[in-house]
């Protein structure tokens, strides 16, 4: 159970739904040992596909030393050939909705991408390993 939280967590998964699917595995678990007949293993979890195949939204933030700064939209990690989704750019108090390809990033801009849990974890690991000019550059945010 403590591997499946952790990898969970390294997919960008918020704690209260890793609990939740814990306690799903938990209850289908306790199931398999309680009932004398054989369960069909695609019967087991089905709740826990079906998670699995749905969409979450994570922000990346820009660090100053990012080499992502002072590069345009059009050439992060996200786009129809990842399955992510660049929702929106905050910049200081403002969102910008869908920014255009040509809008150029500036240091400490967050950038709201939807997409699988998979897919985004990759495209997190991109951004933060090729977007760091200097030591620290972007992370994750919570």
């Amino acid at each position: 159970m403590e591997i499946f939280s952790r990898v969970l967590g390294e997919y960008h998964v918020p704690d209260h739904v890793i609990r939740q699917q814990e306690e799903l595995i938990r209850s289908g678990t306790y199931r398999i040992l309680r009932e004398r007949a054989l369960v069909r293993p695609d019967g087991v979890l089905p709740e826990f596909e079906e998670f699995l195949w749905r969409k979450v939204i994570e922000i990346f933030y820009l660090s100053p030393s990012s080499a992502w700064v002072g590069r345009r939209v059009s050439e992060l990690p996200a786009g129809n050939d990842t399955g992510i989704i660049l929702l929106s750019l905050i910049r200081v108090d403002r969102a910008i909705v869908q920014p255009p390809p040509s809008e150029v990033l500036e240091a400490g801009d967050k950038l709201i991408l939807f997409g699988g849990h998979a897919p985004l974890a990759a495209v997190l690991t991109v951004l933060a390993e090729r977007g760091e000019a200097a030591e620290g550059g972007g992370e994750p945010s919570r």
